[in-house]
């Protein structure tokens, strides 16, 4: 993701302007919609899998019930999660597709909150991802020699 390599590459990045808004904008309305996403998925993989995952999870041979890991994960046996994973492979090849698909063509409404100096250090790719979000479409920007210099003249 774009802004994670940022950060990695800047990392005194999240303590100007530009990494304030960057947050502000992930926080407000990117989580949410990545949520929602997961959500989706998560029950369009229950829906798909989860009877799957019931007759093959590994039983208490006394009580019948399901048994977990330590992370609530169900238990399998080696040919229980063979049956598994060749059925996940499937569920990712077949249909997260057309789920990505359905979602690549939602329309989000993802308000911005915009800077007016950026750094050189900046790449081209890094500001055409940003545009809309972090950086106005149309506006002019003073260019900073470093994300030093934010830090000194322009920080929150």
């Amino acid at each position: 993701m774009v802004l994670d390599n940022l950060i990695k590459t800047m990392p005194d990045l999240e303590q100007t302007k530009i990494g304030y808004a960057m947050k502000r904008v992930l926080e407000k309305d990117v989580k949410s919609i990545i949520e929602d996403f997961n959500k989706e998925l998560s029950n369009l993989k229950f829906s798909t899998l989860g009877e799957l995952y019931l007759n093959n999870a590994l039983t208490d041979t006394k009580t019948g019930a399901i048994l977990y890991d330590g992370n609530g994960q169900y238990l399998f046996n080696k040919d229980g999660m063979y049956i598994i994973k060749t059925k996940e492979q499937e569920f990712t090849n077949e249909i997260y597709p057309s789920l990505l698909d359905t979602w690549d063509k939602k329309v989000f409404n993802i308000q911005g909150f915009f800077v007016t100096e950026i750094p050189k250090e900046i790449t081209e790719y890094q500001f055409d991802t940003l545009k809309g979000f972090v950086f106005a479409e149309d506006q002019e920007y003073k260019y900073i020699e470093k994300v030093d210099d934010l830090l000194t003249n322009n920080s929150i």
